[in-house]
This record gives C-alpha cells, sequence and structure tokens, in this order.
C-alpha cells in the first residue's frame, strides 16, 4: 500500500500563485505582440512590476530559473515569448500579425522589448548554452524559429 502524498495549503498556494503570475507574464508578452501588431488589445497592460515574484518568500518558477541561469530581463522575455506558443492558441496568429512569422524568432523578440541584448542570441549565452530553447531552421539566426524546451516549460507551469 501506498500512502498518498498530502497537499499541503501552502504547496497548492505557491502553485496557484505561480500559475497566476506566469499568467500575467505572459499576457504581458500577449499586449505587447498586439500592440505591434496593431490589435487594440483586450485588456490594459499587465504590470508585473506590481506582482511579488514570490509568495511566502518562496520564489516562483520564472525567477528560480533566471537565477540559476544567470537570465537577463530580455532572455527570460524570449522564454515568455516561446513559452506563449505554447501555452496560447492565438500566439500563431499574433506572431504572424507582429512580424510576417507564425512562430516566436529572435528577430520578434528584438523588436519586442526594448531590453535587447544581441549577446542573448550568441551559442554561449545561457538561452542556447543550456537549451532553454531550440533554434530551428532559418535563412537567419534572427528569423529562425524558438521553441521553448519542453522541460523548461513544465518547470515553469510549476
Amino acid at each position: 500500500m501506498t500512502a498518498a502524498i498530502p497537499h499541503t495549503p501552502t504547496a497548492q498556494s505557491w502553485h496557484s500563485a505561480n500559475q497566476n503570475y506566469l499568467s500575467q507574464a505572459v499576457s504581458q508578452i500577449r499586449y505587447r505582440l498586439e500592440k505591434q501588431a496593431g490589435i487594440e488589445p483586450e485588456t490594459a497592460q499587465p504590470n508585473l512590476n506590481s506582482l511579488e515574484n514570490n509568495h511566502d518568500g518562496q520564489p516562483f518558477a520564472l525567477e528560480l530559473l533566471a537565477r540559476h541561469f544567470g537570465l537577463t530581463e530580455f532572455e527570460q522575455n524570449v522564454l515568455l515569448l516561446c513559452a506563449g506558443m505554447e501555452l496560447d492558441g492565438q500566439w500563431p496568429k499574433l506572431c504572424q500579425a507582429a512580424s510576417g512569422s507564425a512562430y516566436p524568432t529572435f528577430g520578434l523578440a528584438l523588436s519586442l522589448f526594448s531590453n535587447t541584448s544581441w549577446e542573448a542570441l550568441t551559442p554561449s549565452a545561457s538561452l542556447r548554452r543550456h537549451q532553454l530553447l531550440e533554434l530551428g531552421g532559418g535563412s537567419a539566426l534572427t528569423t529562425s524559429s524558438l521553441r521553448i524546451d519542453e522541460r523548461i516549460l513544465h518547470y515553469l507551469t510549476g
């Protein structure tokens, strides 16, 4: 007989709070995609700065990932851009409208975010060195498709 592991209220609360934080972070990227595509955003721009990046002192998954791999704000945004592709069925249409490609690319990320860094695109930078995302085929680095690694996506979702 196997004993079931009890779910403590704190663990459940962290998981729910992490899901909410990730949802808000992806919504912030969606807002930017809509603005760039010339689409009137459905909601006001979420303000992640007003949200705590932890729950009862326990950092959320995105924060833990950023600390572990030393991710810059731009690199975190690139991961969120790629995560949105897996979490939001409208993402391909938004990417297409914003950039002409139905998938996230470094070119799209460079145009969306003000805190860009060309260094983040290099093979020695965290995103590619640690294989947090996969670089698809393309004629240029900035137009190649990007996909978040499945393990990283599951980690972010808690």
